[in-house]
């Protein structure tokens, strides 16, 4: 089969609720970044945090191959918050890159960016980050 079939497949079994399957598809075509916030979601609801993080952590990377300047968008994303909070305790300083790129997304004096949700949670754990060290 050829890309598209797959990526047809996959967006067949997503819709009609058979994620196992959809998720071996992700997974054999090498994790396209594109689904990698669908899948996490999924595991973050299904309790496997870890594996939310691995796949929010997809995500972001590949955003920051994309371009440096890519991120943060209007708002986020979320899963930089998450991230940040995931890493807090056991890779502070993976924790603080996140958690200062998700800050770096609300309004600056000109009002461009987009107010983000997690802003006092985010400035708390990182100001416990910097307690730390």
């Amino acid at each position: 089969m050829d890309f598209d079939t797959y990526y047809n497949l996959f967006e067949d079994f997503w819709e009609n609720g058979r994620y196992q399957p959809a998720i071996e598809i992700y997974e054999m075509l090498g994790r396209p970044f594109w689904w990698a916030e669908d899948i996490g979601k999924y595991y973050e609801k299904q309790g496997l945090l870890h594996c939310a993080m691995y796949e929010y952590e997809n995500l972001i990377e590949r955003y920051l191959k994309i371009s440096d300047d890519f991120l943060p968008f209007p708002g986020g994303p979320v899963e930089l918050f998450k991230l940040g909070r995931w890493y807090a305790k056991t890779e502070p300083v993976k924790a603080e890159k996140f958690l200062r790129l998700y800050l770096s997304a609300e309004p600056d004096k000109c009002g461009t960016g987009k107010k983000i949700d997690y802003k006092i949670e985010a400035e708390e754990i990182l100001k416990n980050i910097q307690r730390k060290n």
